[in-house]
């Protein structure tokens, strides 16, 4: 144990020294309005590069946002339209765990709950 001790509190003089100890800040979500800006452009627009379609149950095409969900920042985000035909996990029935983050054109045709699962 003691050699342990002594072995860490020299890597730790020679990181000082070295000057290469950084802080490493903690991971924090990105904000519910950064979030939703980003998945809003997913919902709303059509980017088949970066978002291309892809063929669901009963030959339907949908875009693939709404069914593999957005990534920010290393969290995959998912967007169900309340007022009209989704295919994100919870629509599908996958889950019914999840954890809303905001909702995006609320009382339009539009509206879209953006959530993540846990």
């Amino acid at each position: 144990m003691a050699i342990l001790c002594l072995g860490a509190m020299l890597l730790l003089e020679a990181s000082l020294v070295a000057g290469s100890l950084s802080f490493v800040p903690p991971y924090q979500e990105p904000s519910p309005d950064r979030v939703a800006s980003i998945v809003q452009q997913h919902a709303a627009e059509w980017q088949p590069v970066v978002d291309p379609l892809v063929t669901v149950a009963g030959g339907v095409q949908v875009k693939s946002s709404n069914v593999y969900g957005v990534q920010i920042d290393n969290v995959r985000y998912y967007y169900r339209f309340t007022k009209t035909f989704s295919y994100d996990p919870v629509s599908r029935g996958e889950t019914d765990t999840y954890r809303l983050v905001t909702v995006i054109e609320p009382g339009s045709p539009f509206e879209a709950e953006i959530y993540r699962l846990d």
